[in-house]
């Protein structure tokens, strides 16, 4: 999980974390852009600007939309666990045991499974 724009996050820290990402490459990312909560401490920090916090959120899911090691995975049988669906895509969702996310034509009997 990345948190886009924390209060004391630096761009060295943005740069540090993209560079992390760049380097490992996992499979999913799930990002996030900061908001600040009422009554947290993060609420009682100089807040970043809006601007700030859009780039890098919009960075964050270029880098991590395409992602050459599904690439090979089209086509192939794979187990995975069937969670739920993709009412408009006509899709059954699952993951596998590395949570690589799996699409086939919807099939609701492959839920649970």
């Amino acid at each position: 999980d990345v948190i886009c724009g924390f209060p004391t996050e630096t761009e060295e820290d943005w740069a540090d974390t993209m560079a992390l990402l760049r380097k490992y490459r996992f499979q999913g990312i799930y990002g996030s852009k900061f908001y600040s909560r009422p009554g947290t401490a993060a609420s009682l920090l100089k807040q970043p600007a809006p601007r700030t916090v859009k780039d890098r959120y919009r960075e964050l899911v270029e880098f991590a939309a395409p992602n050459p090691r599904n690439e090979g995975l089209a086509g192939k049988d794979v187990r995975a666990w069937f969670s739920g669906t993709e009412e408009e895509r006509g899709q059954t969702v699952g993951r596998t045991k590395s949570y690589t996310k799996v699409l086939v034509p919807r099939d609701d009997a492959l839920l649970g499974q």
